[in-house]
């Protein structure tokens, strides 16, 4: 099987994992921006809600990396943040379980 990709051009500026996760407020036990879990939120949410989903990547300087839509990743975060226990260990639909903590922004 080989991979091809097509070049697209938006409006949209469509957000990395990461760059979703210091939005969002999500970091690692580790104390970094969560990227994993933003996907695996995302990717269960799209799957729960039985949405078609093709991954859009953006050509970095280190490579391809994938970017989300705001209407892939605003629903998906807002639905877990209402459910969002005080434990802050989201599992997702395949039993990985993954630890994080919220972090506010600071107000400068």
């Amino acid at each position: 099987m080989y991979k091809f990709y097509l070049e697209i051009k938006t409006e949209e500026h469509m957000l990395y994992p990461k760059e979703i996760a210091e939005a969002f407020g999500l970091y690692s036990m580790n104390g970094k921006p969560h990227s994993i879990l933003i996907k695996a939120i995302i990717l269960d949410y799209l799957e729960s809600k039985q949405i078609e989903y093709t991954p859009i990547f953006y050509n970095s300087r280190n490579g391809l990396k994938e970017v989300f839509s705001a209407k892939y990743y605003m629903p998906a975060l807002q639905l877990h943040l209402s459910k969002a226990n005080h434990n802050n260990v989201y599992i997702s639909q395949n039993g990985k379980k993954y630890k994080y903590f919220f972090k506010q922004k600071e107000r400068v």
